[in-house]
């Protein structure tokens, strides 16, 4: 990815680019492009202690709305899973609008440069793009997904307009791709990609700002997503402003054969490394080379798919393998992993074409991705705040920090009885533990689904996102974490039982001491322990004060 001709972004000199035209291979016609948007409340920090109470909103409803909203959904997920929503992690889907809304209001046109750059292995690469490959006729539906944690989504799904020929090749599809990545690729693709419904032109971001403001504003007697439930019962106080740090993850669904058959033949096809040069006559060659074998062109393409990656020619065996390993398959569908997005690529998709007015996509593909995604969000923020236990909160963008300083200074304030603060950082420790399993850790979702063919994909996406093993190593991480606690606060019970206990054998031996005084007539021994027994009264009260104080 380039910033301009020349230079590699962050502003690295590179070689003069070399000019190349697209080649693509693929051009899938039934296709869905599902960007998840994560939606805040207007409120700063009213979710992080918010939940959604599922089972009762969906019970709640006024019938107009669940009809409109939910029941065109619905179905097809009761089919697959084992409880209503709010159960077993299973999230509240419901369309943004009726299915018999305005089309013309979902209908947009992507569009995007016909000469275009990036950069891979310290080269500048230049593409030039045949005119029909820059634009595409789209029509879109979105969709909220709103978890018990208190998450709400906003998915927009882009597919073919109907009636229209243009096919989606590899080329703008990694386009889409780029949308859903970090920066500095996201920014330099997402400001060149314009998306045009009546004579104005936005980004992804301003068009879904804008839509989500339309149904807000939306006066009709219709129900809507946004004024009926997402207002209504969710986000009171309206939805905070929507940017490209809003976009959590792209799901693709291809239903073409070429890219199938690909998927199935790629792991077993022998590939080299291929040097592409340019004319040196001047002119333009193919990007991807037309004089290697069709099997090869399909090979590097789909590598190049997965993987978000233009650099067709450079690729070699090992990146092809890399790329094109999937992370479930079924006898007519394959799943593969991005950290970034998810692709499935299927034929004779069924369900794709089924839900496609009322959806854009195919229900159960959707619903594991964003159940996925739902999952390793919260698996990312329990990292997160695990950190902040280990590290704390005020080392935030520090270099260099003492891990686990605060029980350090707890272990301190054991071992001296008149240093404070034992039970108050203990109290911290346990408090920030109970934060962190209420809003986090009992939103994981568990098995909710009833067949073994979605659960396992489910499952293999989570794996693929690395989900599973990192919410384990974190709830190891705070067990052993809490372990340590535990042994402080022991320790401490310890040592504050030990002085007390030295205490009182000292006022009982003055007691002894005194009382035989008083049988001996020993007025003036008799008063000498008495005040000795006094001052040692009195440091027994002090010493509870301290102990007091320290909390």
């Amino acid at each position: 990815m380039t910033g301009q001709a020349g230079t590699i972004e962050g502003g690295e000199p590179a070689a003069a680019p070399v000019l190349f035209r697209e080649a693509p291979v693929f051009g899938a016609a039934r296709f869905a492009l599902s960007y998840a948007f994560e939606l805040d409340s207007a409120v700063s920090g009213e979710r992080r202690c918010a939940a959604f109470r599922l089972a009762t909103l969906d019970r709640d409803l006024e019938p107009g709305i669940h009809e409109s909203l939910i029941g065109p959904v619905r179905s097809f997920h009761d089919d697959v899973t084992v409880g209503r929503p709010g159960r077993g992690g299973r999230p509240l889907i419901f369309a943004a609008a009726p299915p018999e809304e305005d089309p013309a209001l979902r209908r947009v046109d992507f569009v995007r440069p016909r000469r275009w750059s990036y950069a891979a292995e310290n080269r500048c690469v230049e593409i030039e793009a045949g005119k029909a490959a820059c634009r595409l006729a789209l029509e879109y539906r979105d969709y909220f997904c709103a978890f018990g944690s208190g998450r709400l989504f906003y998915v927009i799904t882009f597919f073919a307009e109907e009636g229209q020929e243009a096919a989606l090749d590899e080329y703008s599809l990694i386009w889409f791709e780029k949308l859903s990545l970090a920066a500095p690729e996201r920014d330099y693709y997402g400001s060149r990609v314009r998306f045009e419904q009546g004579g104005l032109s936005d980004t992804l971001v301003e068009l879904v700002g804008k839509r989500l403001e339309h149904l807000a504003s939306s006066g009709g007697p219709a129900p809507n997503g946004v004024r009926d439930i997402v207002l209504s019962h969710l986000f009171k106080d309206g939805i905070g402003p929507v940017g490209w740090e809003s976009v959590r993850s792209l799901a693709i669904g291809l239903d073409d054969d070429w890219l199938f058959e690909t998927a199935c033949f790629v792991e077993e096809l022998e590939i080299g490394k291929f040097e592409v040069e340019p004319d040196p006559a001047g002119g333009t060659v193919p990007h991807n080379p037309l004089a290697l074998a069709p099997e090869v062109r399909r090979s590097l393409a789909l590598a190049g798919i997965l993987q978000a990656i233009p650099d067709f020619p450079k690729q070699d065996r090992s990146e092809i393998w890399d790329s094109t390993r999937c992370l479930y398959k079924g006898p007519d569908f394959r799943i593969f992993g991005h950290p970034r997005f998810t692709v499935e690529i299927a034929i004779n998709w069924r369900t794709l074409a089924e839900a496609q007015d009322c959806l854009g996509h195919c229900p159960y593909f959707s619903l594991m991705w964003l159940v996925a995604v739902h999952d390793e969000i919260i698996v990312t923020e329990i990292e997160e705040r695990i950190d902040e236990l280990i590290y704390g909160a005020e080392a935030e963008g520090a270099h260099c920090v003492e891990p686990l300083a605060d029980l350090r200074k707890l272990l301190d304030a054991v071992a001296n009885p008149m240093k404070r603060g034992a039970t108050r950082i203990l109290r911290q420790n346990i408090v920030g533990r109970f934060e962190l399993f209420r809003e986090l850790s009992i939103n994981q979702s568990s098995r909710m689904l009833r067949y073994d063919k979605e659960a396992l994909a489910l499952e293999a996406m989570k794996d693929g996102m690395g989900t599973s093993g990192r919410y384990q190593r974190a709830h190891e991480l705070l067990d052993r974490l809490e372990a340590i606690v535990e042994d402080a606060h022991e320790l401490n019970r310890t040592y504050s039982a030990r002085l007390m206990s030295s205490l009182l054998a000292a006022i009982a031996l003055t007691s002894i001491v005194s009382v035989m005084a008083d049988l001996t007539e020993a007025k003036h021994l008799a008063l000498v322990i008495g005040l000795a027994a006094a001052v040692l009264v009195a440091l027994a009260a002090i010493a509870v004060i301290l102990s007091k104080l320290r909390d």
